[in-house]
Formats: structure tokens, sequence, C-alpha cells
């Protein structure tokens, strides 16, 4: 759904503010580290995608950042210094400081899926084209693309990374087995996949992923969180919710 609105809301009080107007299109939103700016996609313009970026002291809209076609995913480096924002062929750094856009990095197809190493020196990007995935390393230091790693018929859609920055998991939520796949972020090496289910959402709170997953593809049942050792890439006992959906979409941690 896009909308042209972004409504905050305050914590302390759960009170609605005032509307914040940001033109046509919004559809992702994302926080700086410090907090202070909010980052809003407007993916929908003819061969370009537009970034505002919101005062969050003010809640008052910045002057538009133009970046590449299909925007879709937003990924700050840990000190805040740099957005990094993919699309359809092209990853857009931007400095958070000037909201200048730097040089398009060029990628393997559309992105679906970021993460950011914890020490800020890579950012991968999973690329989906078709029915074949891969990822791309982007090296923080020189804003270049390294080669992709190839996913075969696995689709990147979600990523995750280990708080030691030594292993980035990626979700492949379609079947058949549906698995998540750990790559080595020292070799950029693909791990044997870890066969956990259909409908993949993936989180990381210390050494334990977390999958959430449902047992048979397309039914409605009890779905599952399935822990993952992430030490061992092992799978654990899996917790079943209490609740008959249908896929579950996200996992949430601290």
């Amino acid at each position: 759904m896009h909308t042209d609105t972004i409504f905050p809301i305050d914590l302390a009080t759960n009170t609605v503010g005032e509307p914040i107007h940001v033109g046509l299109g919004a559809e992702q939103i994302a926080f700086t580290p410090d907090g202070k700016i909010a980052y809003v996609l407007h993916p929908l313009f003819r061969g370009f995608s537009m970034v505002t970026p919101i005062d969050t002291a003010t809640n008052t809209p910045g002057k538009p950042i133009r970046v590449g076609p299909g925007a879709d995913q937003i990924a700050f480096t840990p000190d805040g210094k740099t957005a990094y924002i993919a699309g359809m062929n092209t990853v857009t750094p931007i400095s958070v400081a000037t909201g200048t856009p730097g040089k398009p990095i060029q990628i393997h197809c559309c992105a679906v899926s970021m993460a950011v190493t914890p020490d800020g020196r890579a950012v991968y990007v999973g690329t989906a084209q078709g029915r074949t995935g891969a990822v791309v390393a982007i090296s923080t230091a020189s804003n270049t693309a390294g080669k992709p790693i190839r996913l075969g018929s696995r689709l990147p859609e979600e990523m995750a990374m280990t708080p030691d920055g030594k292993t980035v998991y990626v979700a492949n939520p379609e079947g058949p087995p549906g698995a998540a796949v750990p790559i080595s972020t020292a070799t950029n090496t693909v791990g044997k996949p870890i066969g956990i289910g259909p409908g993949l959402a993936i989180a990381i709170s210390g050494k334990t992923l977390y999958a959430a997953t449902w047992q048979t593809p397309g039914a409605v049942g009890h779905p599952k969180i399935v822990p993952v050792s992430t030490v061992t890439n092992t799978p654990g006992k899996p917790i079943t919710l209490p609740i008959r959906v249908g896929p579950p979409y996200r996992v949430l941690t601290p």
C-alpha cells in the first residue's frame, strides 16, 4: 500500500501527532541509528525514485533526494553517516549529513533485502531475478560491489546478521523445503542450507536465529517458531503458536 502521509506517535502517551505530508507513493521508512532523521522511500517515479528525509525533532520533511529506480530497501551504516538505498539494478549511497547521493553502485537485478555488518564494513544486498537469487556484498570503504554470491533457486527474501558480524543468514521463504542459508562474511561463501520449512521470516537474538514457518505450504494451520543455533547451524524444537492463521510474516527480537 502506498501513502503520502506519515503519522508520528508519541510513545510516552501513545498519542498521534500532526500528519507529515511527504508526497505520493511513500512506501518504506527507516531511521538513522540516533533516531534524528527518518528516510521515506517513494519508488513510484518513472525512471527514478525519491527519498524524503524527515527531521524527527520538528517532524519537518526536507528536500527530496533522487536515487535509482524501484527503490525498495534502506540500510544505514552503524555510525549513521551513510544511507544505502537499493532498488532495481542499483544501490545509491547517501551522505546523511548533507543529503547528497553518491554514484550509484551496480548490482544484479532487483533488491529484495539488505543487512549491514555491525562494524559497517559491508552492506549485503539480496537480489532476485525470475527464479534465481544472489547476494551482493558492497564495500562501504570504496562503495564497490563484489562478485554476486549465487543462491541458485533460493530467493533472498529476508536477511539477519549475527551480532559478531561473522555470518549473514538469508531466508528462502518459498519451498521446497524452505531454508535459511548461512553466508560467511569473511569469505563470502555459502554454507549448507538449514531446512526449516516454508514461509520463513527470520531474526537473530544473541546466538539464536528465530525462524517463523508453517508446515504445509499454502495451508492454514498453527505457525511455528524454530530456534536455530548460530554456532552449530542446527534447528531446535519448534515452538507452536496457539493460533490458527496463515504464514507468519515477521519475527522481532531486541
